[in-house]
């Protein structure tokens, strides 16, 4: 059976690049953005209301526009019996790289620090930093973490991961449970979040679990803003425990023009841009996937209800 329908809640974004990309994919394709109750072969949502859901008809399977499934979240119960299906990297494993490894460069290389001192106009030179000795942990170890891992040991960074499950990873020192989170944070001098967010990972970064890095290290976090418990963050980079943190992701967003943290002389924003979606290749493998789903084949990405990923 070949696409035919395909229907896009892309979140309040625009939906025209998506149609685009799945025009040049499949000619003659449908491709819907408001439900007309007829159904489609397949969604491509991000949080899409109840209300959108209802209206939306029979679809055989279900896939998100990104990596995260927890958009997805207030409504999977809805969405029982149907697969749902998350973007397996898409052009996004390298753009996490690319933002995992600038912050790492960035703390290795004192860059926040020369910054603050070109700010007050100081002329301070402080001691090299070796890669070999400033140990990164990388917590998440999935489509986008293992990729993140590997290129910050090939690099030269010792590198801890951590996982739910524990895997292994070549180069890596891998860790799983509450003690093995531990042990990955406790010699880290940057710790990059890319975990899932689940009711096990939301605000698992409080005060505590903070505090196990090592003073003077840099907390980023590239998943999700509700794995951080925001004012114990704020109290260990004022208390001078943690030196910085970049922080991509907020748990409101935009985020707030009066939050403090735009003017916090310890933190790096950016506005979740660490990796985006790519229209084209998220496309590509949302058609591939759906044949192999209409074939009877596995497909990487299918979401578990019961984990919430």
């Amino acid at each position: 059976m070949s696409v035919r329908r395909v229907i896009v809640c892309a979140g309040g974004g625009d939906v025209a690049p998506w149609r685009a990309a799945f025009e040049a994919l499949v000619p003659g394709v449908e491709v819907l953005d408001t439900p007309d109750g007829r159904g489609c072969d397949f969604a491509a949502v991000w949080a899409p209301s109840r209300a959108w859901l209802a209206a939306l008809g029979p679809v055989r399977a279900v896939f998100s526009l990104g990596a995260g499934v927890d958009h997805l979240a207030p409504v999977l119960d809805a969405l029982r019996g149907v697969p749902v299906v998350r973007i397996e990297d898409a052009g996004m494993a390298d753009q996490m790289v690319e933002c995992a490894m600038l912050a790492a460069l960035s703390t290795q290389r004192r860059a926040h620090t020369y910054a603050a001192q070109q700010r007050s106009s100081r002329w301070e030179k402080h001691p090299v930093i070796a890669r070999a000795a400033m140990p990164v942990a990388v917590l998440g170890l999935g489509a986008l973490g293992g990729p993140v891992a590997r290129a910050l040991a090939d690099f030269g960074y010792p590198v801890q991961g951590w996982s739910r499950r524990l895997r292994a990873i070549e180069g890596v020192r891998c860790f799983a449970g509450r003690e093995g989170l531990r042990e990955a944070l406790s010699t880290a001098m940057v710790a990059v979040n890319l975990l899932p967010l689940t009711d096990a990972t939301r605000a698992l970064f409080d005060r505590e679990v903070l505090g196990w890095m090592p003073r003077g290290a840099t907390f980023v976090n590239l998943a999700r803003g509700a794995h951080v418990v925001d004012d114990d963050l704020r109290a260990l980079l004022e208390a001078g425990h943690l030196a910085h943190a970049v922080l991509d992701v907020f748990e409101r967003e935009p985020l707030d023009a009066q939050s403090p943290w735009w003017t916090h002389p310890a933190v790096t924003i950016t506005p979740h841009i660490a990796a985006r979606s790519i229209p084209e290749a998220c496309a590509a493998q949302m058609v591939e996937k759906f044949a192999r789903l209409d074939a009877g084949l596995a497909v990487g990405g299918l979401v578990d209800p019961d984990a919430g990923y």
